[in-house]
């Protein structure tokens, strides 16, 4: 610090104290101006001008005799100045500051309170996305600055505090929206009615919930309505002559196959149902209400409170019925008054279950891939026809026992793993369906084994489970195996969300030499029927050699204990003793067989025909994700160590950028990904990454702009202070983009829906999280906000609250600056942008 010294930027020449001050303010503020600088007004005063002509901070280079106009002066009179070049806005010099100090061992808590907090957010941004070498500080300086601002700008507290209801549950149907106007809290709460209660009751609040009724999905789909028929009624199907070319399809026909394939609810000739069609699967439509039998049902659940406060404090009930009179009396009075059951063009009404019946006897209703708010309407012989054309061998084995004989197989199977479940509940087998997938440019199927409620479901939970809790020691392999001293710690390539994206995307920031501008190519890759393709062999072969691994790493057995639905890593002996017991206790062995079993005993039905599947495990299964996950990790990490055991150091920066998402791969500014994806293929000795006859890729995009997941990720082009010439993040919505942007999905739900608005109205902060975290860029972030906020507002939610909602989140969010601006700042923003956004088209009928 002694060799840092202060220069005057100008002198003023005059021996008046009281003129000089007065002088000073308003040269100062030009000066504040001109350089953009953050450094408050203030810190004026006399100083000699002295001959140095450098300091020791880089660029500190002293100027002189350079001539400067000024907004305010004529342009022939110009004003003398001596000024340092350095940039103030790249935050270069305050973290060479700040670093100093550590080094020193003169940092402490205050030390960033000289800093705004705004300043704080861009110092972190900085570092986020800059090398330790970049910034000319030492790797342990660069993580202990960075841990600081992280804790400095994070809030410590929630600002949401949600308290939870005590004693009982109070459950009721929520037949009509003015019911959430219904004070039930009164009669637990004010003296008027808990004064009729025992004062040995003390003060009670129970948890108020209403039952929400059914969507239209669940009135409407059908794609599972052969579940209990017979194989021959399929047949049959197949044999008579679908009606696509008739009057009523004949527009709805899709050119590649020949049927009607639409997400177009005008298929539907009755205009009430199709409105309600066209609302969404996720719509709740109105119903008529019965006020006499509504009445009842709250009778019943406040005689059930009755009943539960009696046997637990130990009161007769008869103590009770005064206050339960009241109170549902006083219930039936406010019912009257606000529920009137006036037709509208919401409610369900009986022609509609008759042209549903009309329309599903020649179509399957089912929902559409990654927009599960949207009916597709396919016709009824095709969608069989696809079905049955996927369970053909070798994928797919037809299975003599019956069904009865299976699931009691799997329940006994289960059970000698300590799972204790009620087999007359999960007495069937999993069942198959498609979704349609919509983003193709001809239209597809998923094929998915719904497993809701099935013989094998509580073992395929305890396998996710499980493997959720061996993750972590999964990475710690991952960082073990792969590691040099000479290399940058590389990370896993398995993500489990987009948040990973962004910090990866970070992480390359700080690596690569973005001053020589050189072209950064991205590439996406799918895993085409993954699932289906994975040899169940090669699957346990893989995993147990994994699981070793993990074991041999850990230095110890690794143990699960499972206690509730909690699991618990546990390491070495396992000592069963007071509050450690657990319900069950299971080691790696135990894994390895349950996956086993699970894989090679997956049974699904067609209507009453079963098929054992033979190769890959189902689409549906609540393990499914996990295991194809672990396989692949396994591939991925034999390939590296390769490289790390021949020092190809190259490679290996080439490849520590690697992302995948389940069967969803991105590669960041490596242009070998391409040579090696295969383990068949060698080259340079290194053999390739995945098995070909278990995983076949297909590149999706290959350039500088790439979307991956919801996140497009982009190069900056342009000047800024942290950015300029860097990878950036910004939220992408497939829905907005391509094929699906025709198509007008529903994507969020209708005011007009039978749900609280509550619900509608936290959608904004639910995408404002998700928006701060995806959209490095506050342009981008502002934009998003506005185009989801016109999307409710198109959906008939009130404008102004949704915009109370943003300034909710923007207060308590979890940094005190977001973008390195102030929240209220943000806020402003946004508004500003609203006033000027079109929320309807001129050809729109409707308007709030």
């Amino acid at each position: 610090m002694d060799k840092w010294r202060v220069y005057a930027v100008e002198h003023l020449d005059t021996k008046e104290k009281g003129m000089f001050k007065q002088l000073a303010d308003l040269r100062e503020t030009f000066w504040i101006k001109y350089f953009n600088t953050l450094t408050p007004a203030g810190l004026n005063m006399i100083l000699p001008i002295n001959d140095a002509t450098y300091t020791d901070l880089k660029g500190g280079e002293i100027k002189r005799d350079i001539k400067l106009e000024e907004p305010h002066i004529s342009k022939n009179q110009l004003v003398p100045y001596k000024v340092r070049r350095y940039n103030s806005r790249n935050y270069l010099h305050r973290i060479q500051y700040i670093g100093h100090l550590i080094e020193q061992k003169k940092f402490h808590n205050g030390t960033l309170d000289r800093y705004t907090a705004k300043n704080q957010y861009w110092i972190l941004t900085t570092l986020e996305n800059s090398s330790s070498d970049d910034l000319q500080v030492d790797q342990e300086t660069y993580w202990i600055l960075r841990k600081a601002l992280e804790d400095k700008l994070s809030h410590k507290h929630n600002h949401v505090a949600i308290q939870r209801a005590t004693g009982t549950l109070l459950s009721i149907t929520l037949a009509h929206t003015n019911m959430l106007n219904l004070q039930l809290y009164k009669y637990f709460q004010d003296n008027l009615w808990t004064q009729c209660l025992p004062s040995s009751l003390g003060t009670i609040k129970p948890e108020i919930r209403f039952r929400y009724v059914k969507t239209l999905g669940r009135r409407v789909f059908n794609y599972m309505s052969w579940r209990n028929s017979k194989y021959e009624d399929l047949v049959i199907i197949l044999d008579t002559q679908c009606r696509c070319n008739t009057r009523d399809y004949k527009t709805f026909i899709d050119k590649d196959y020949g049927h009607v394939i639409t997400l177009d609810s005008r298929i539907c000739k009755n205009s009430h149902l199709q409105y309600l069609l066209s609302l969404g699967a996720n719509f709740r439509p109105a119903i008529i209400v019965d006020t006499t039998k509504l009445l009842n049902e709250i009778k019943q659940a406040f005689t059930k409170i009755v009943e539960v406060w009696s046997r637990k404090y130990t009161i007769q009930i008869r103590e009770l019925y005064e206050w339960k009179g009241l109170c549902t009396n006083d219930i039936g009075i406010q019912l009257q008054r606000l529920i009137s059951n006036i037709p509208g063009p919401t409610v369900w009404e009986e022609a509609d279950d008759q042209s549903l019946v009309e329309l599903q006897k020649d179509l399957v209703i089912t929902y559409v891939d990654k927009a599960p708010n949207n009916f597709a309407y396919i016709c009824k012989k095709h969608y069989i026809q696809r079905l049955i054309n996927e369970f053909k061998a070798p994928t797919y084995l037809e299975c003599k026992e019956t069904a009865n004989e299976l699931i009691n197989w799997h329940y006994q199977a289960s059970t000698k793993y300590a799972l204790r479940y009620n087999a007359d509940m999960y007495n069937r087998l999993a069942y198959a369906y498609t979704s349609h997938k919509a983003t193709k440019v001809t239209a597809e199927v998923r094929y998915i084994a719904g497993s809701y409620m099935c013989s094998l479901q509580p073992l395929s939970i305890l396998i996710n489970t499980l493997l959720n809790t061996l993750r972590p020691s999964l990475c710690a392999l991952w960082d073990t195996l792969i590691y040099d001293k000479t290399l940058e710690p590389v990370s896993i390539w398995m993500i489990q969300n987009s948040k990973k994206v962004v910090e990866r995307i970070k992480l390359f920031n700080r690596t690569l030499d973005f001053k020589a501008k050189t072209a950064v190519t991205m590439e996406t890759y799918d895993v085409k029927t993954l699932y289906t393709n994975i040899p169940h062999d090669d699957l346990i072969l893989k995993l147990e050699l994994l699981f070793k691994e993990i074991e041999i790493n850990s230095n110890t057995e690794i143990g699960f204990r499972m206690k509730g639905k909690t699991c618990t890593l546990v390491e070495g002996n396992i000592i069963e003793t007071g509050k450690q017991k657990g319900d069950a206790i299971y080691n790696m062995k135990d894994l390895l067989n349950m996956i086993r079993f699970l894989v090679n005993n997956t049974h699904i039905t067609i209507a009453d025909k079963i098929f054992r599947q033979c190769i890959g495990i189902p689409m549906g299964t609540n393990a499914g994700v996990n295991i194809v996950d672990f396989y692949l990790v396994k591939y991925e990490l034999d390939f590296m160590k390769q490289l790390v055991d021949k020092e190809k150091w190259e490679l290996i920066t080439k490849f520590e950028h690697t992302m995948r998402y389940l069967d969803d791969i991105l590669s960041v500014d490596n242009e070998f990904f391409e040579n090696y994806l295969y383990n068949d293929v060698t080259l340079d000795g290194i053999h390739g990454i995945y098995p070909s006859n278990a995983v076949k890729l297909q590149k999706v995009e290959k350039g500088s702009r790439i979307n991956y997941m919801d996140v497009t990720i982009v190069r900056f082009e342009g000047k800024h202070k942290v950015f300029a010439n860097k990878l950036y993040t910004q939220c992408y919505d497939k829905r907005r983009h391509g094929k699906l942007a025709a198509l007008n999905l529903i994507k969020y739900p209708s005011a007009s829906s039978l749900l609280s608005q509550a619900v509608g109205h936290n959608i904004i902060i639910t995408q404002c999280h998700r928006y701060a975290i995806l959209d490095m860029y506050i342009t981008d972030f502002i934009k998003d906000t506005v185009q989801v906020l016109g999307d409710l507002v198109r959906k008939g939610y009130s404008k102004t609250k949704l915009l109370e909602k943003i300034k909710h989140f923007l207060l308590s969010y979890k940094q005190k600056v977001l973008y390195g601006i102030a929240p209220f700042g943000i806020y402003w923003m946004i508004k500003k942008e609203v006033q000027a956004f079109k929320f309807y088209s001129s050809s729109e009928k409707q308007f709030v």
